[in-house]
């Protein structure tokens, strides 16, 4: 029972580790996400004209695919939801990635 015990543990452990780990690579992953977004309106200056929803997910969904990032994995409604809030914030992208 003792080695049950230490190997059920452990593999909590691992998994916890498994865990942060991909929370960490989804956070890293938002903030790359934020920054193509905000190149995307610069570099075409569309921030210079109002962008409704639809322009928003069609960005977000460029910016994914040419990050390589399935949208099954990151949705465009998760990105959206964290833009909004670093937004509420007034978080830059620099911000974004220390919070």
């Amino acid at each position: 029972m003792g080695k049950t015990k230490k190997s059920f543990s452990a593999l909590q452990s691992e998994i916890e580790k498994l865990l942060q780990q991909q929370e960490a690579l989804k956070t890293e992953k938002l903030e790359i996400i934020l920054d193509e977004f905000r190149k995307a309106f610069k570099s075409k200056k569309l921030y210079e004209r109002l962008c409704d929803t639809d322009d928003a997910k069609k960005v977000i969904s460029k910016c994914l695919k040419d990050l390589g990032i399935d949208e099954k994995i990151l949705s465009i409604k998760t990105v959206m939801n964290e833009i909004g809030r670093a937004k509420d914030k007034l978080l830059t992208p620099y911000d974004y990635a220390i919070e």
